[in-house]
């Protein structure tokens, strides 16, 4: 998930769930330097694919043991000029410039700097290489996508398309106006953009307005995936905001909806089990 707070609950009360610390090799080409990945970058044209860790970051090394390694992940990793940076080491001046404030951060970058994308938290491997390769889509098809845009302003399936794509590059302002346009026309992907939208708000500890949006999209969502993600983001948002037996009751219903996937529901469940061992404060 994108939130690390799926995880930590407003601190780290989750970390229990995390594997034991492993070592971090894999198939991917790694490079540690900035100067080195940009310049790359700019001779390939690729994006560069920067994750932002910690030395304490134990779902930094789960990434590490459990998705990196997947040949899916591999391959949609070679879309990228892949780059590790310890956000309080070597890479300390960048995750500041990209407002990285928890980890892991997947921060997606051109050869100039700037941001075409950002996934935040640990991801399972099929679903992580899922969003790469959705990221690195995107980025491609992003001006075909604006010219739809221009000359037909209500494109409403574009438009959902526009806002998930502007979400993930944390640009909250873009994205609602295209999201305004989706729930319009009542495009598909609806609860895609909602999801979207609502992991931008959270991310930067917006809470309030990330609880609506992903409200809507349990409503919105046409997938299993789609509302059960809401579900558990919602949660958290509520957890964050004191309300805790309100997010109990959004973690419950998880495992109820039809279509959920088998890693979300366990999720649902491991939070409300961490939960139930949490002394009340």
């Amino acid at each position: 998930m994108r939130n690390p707070n799926l995880f930590a609950i407003a601190g780290a009360s989750l970390a229990a769930f995390a594997a034991a610390p492993a070592s971090a090799a894999n198939s991917i080409p790694w490079s540690s330097s900035w100067d080195v990945a940009i310049a790359a970058a700019r001779k390939s044209h690729k994006l560069v694919m920067i994750d932002f860790y910690t030395d304490w970051c134990v779902w930094c090394k789960k990434l590490d043991k459990d998705t990196y390694p997947d040949p899916s992940v591999v391959k949609a990793a070679s879309q990228f000029v892949p780059l590790k940076l310890n956000a309080e080491k070597d890479g300390k001046e960048q995750a500041q410039t990209y407002h990285v404030t928890g980890y892991p951060t997947i921060v997606f970058v051109d050869a100039d700097g700037k941001m075409a994308g950002e996934l935040v938290g640990y991801e399972p491997a099929a679903q992580f290489a899922k969003d790469i390769t959705g990221i690195a889509t995107a980025e491609r098809q992003l001006p075909g996508m604006l010219k739809q845009m221009r000359d037909h302003p209500e494109d409403a399936n574009t438009a959902a398309r526009l806002a998930a794509i502007y979400a993930k590059r944390s640009d909250t302002e873009t994205a609602t106006h295209y999201l305004s346009v989706a729930e319009t026309g009542h495009a598909r992907g609806l609860g895609t953009a909602d999801n979207a939208v609502g992991d931008s708000f959270q991310n930067a500890g917006h809470y309030n307005k990330a609880l609506g949006y992903f409200q809507q999209a349990e409503v919105s969502g046409k997938s299993g995936y789609t509302r059960a993600y809401a579900h558990l983001s919602a949660g958290v948002c509520l957890l964050n905001l004191k309300r805790v037996s309100e997010a109990k009751a959004e973690l419950q219903s998880v495992p109820k909806l039809k279509g959920v996937p088998a890693d979300l529901a366990k999720m649902a469940q491991n939070m409300l089990t961490a939960l139930a061992k949490t002394p009340p404060k």
